[in-house]
């Protein structure tokens, strides 16, 4: 029996340049398998850890599971204090 389908890999840099274009508006990035791999990534997105949302705190991120897909959503905000 086939596992599930690979999903795309997501194009981070494209979308951090997007949302910097339009700040303070979520977008959604990314789905992944499981609730635990989408929180992760949105946690990394937080941090700064890919180099696309850097430097840390200037986007915001959410792990969210909408119909059963487990979605990561994110928006620019620039430095907040």
């Amino acid at each position: 029996m086939p596992g599930p389908a690979p999903r795309p890999r997501a194009r981070h840099r494209p979308a951090a340049d997007a949302l910097r274009a339009r700040p303070g508006e979520w977008a959604h990035v990314t789905t992944h398998s499981t609730a635990q791999s989408s929180a992760s990534l949105a946690y990394a997105i937080r941090a700064g850890k890919y180099a696309a949302y850097t430097p840390a705190g200037h986007f915001e991120a959410r792990a969210r599971t909408v119909d059963g897909e487990h979605r990561v959503y994110v928006r620019y905000v620039g430095f907040q204090q």
